[in-house]
């Protein structure tokens, strides 16, 4: 199964089963793009004691415990994304709180995974609602074809593919992401 090939509706079904397929595929599709929102979101006097991957891996423990409760619904690939990325600046911004308050500024040795977990909490049901409420505006802010661009990015396909499918320069498409990118960015930093 790849996620170019099967739909979000079947990943999300798989999911629910247990499918440990179906979370790689949850988890290729989104790693690399929390791990960089992780890296934009630690503190600096931090940055060499958090390791990005790690918030990573930290923020689907969080998901996929969510999920297997049955607390979390989607309907499409924005919101998954969507709701990574709070999860995502959330643990960022309170390990750095978190650190903050006990003073523990020590620039060597690593993160325990106890550490992670005392920190992790998951996402609220106002985080969740407030995440499409955000997702919706981003969206509402695009015309039709760039909202195509956008499903297409969320369904896993790479800008080339994306501009060869929509008759659209690679240029284009980098700009409709990162149009959307910054309406995302905006609205989680509006507080």
């Amino acid at each position: 199964m790849s996620i170019t090939d099967s739909s979000f509706d079947r990943i999300m079904h798989s999911l629910e089963q247990g499918s440990e397929d179906a979370a790689t595929l949850v988890y290729r599709r989104f790693a690399d793009q929390l791990a960089r929102l992780a890296h934009q979101h630690i503190d600096n006097r931090l940055a060499n004691r958090i390791d990005p991957e790690s918030v990573a891996i930290s923020v689907f423990e969080s998901f996929f415990k969510q999920f297997n409760q049955g607390v979390l619904e989607f309907s499409n690939w924005n919101m998954v994304y969507g709701l990574l990325s709070i999860i995502t600046i959330r643990k960022c911004l309170n390990r750095n709180r978190f650190l903050t308050r006990q003073k523990r500024w020590h620039p060597s040795g690593p993160l325990s995974q106890d550490d992670w977990r005392a920190m992790a909490n998951g996402p609220t049901p106002e985080d969740i609602a407030m995440m499409g409420e955000i997702l919706e505006f981003a969206l509402s802010e695009l015309n039709s074809d760039e909202r195509e661009v956008i499903d297409d990015f969320r369904a896993g396909f790479p800008n080339n593919q994306i501009g060869l499918r929509r008759g659209l320069s690679a240029r284009t498409v980098a700009r409709i992401l990162r149009k959307f990118q910054s309406t995302l960015r905006a609205m989680l930093y509006s507080d």
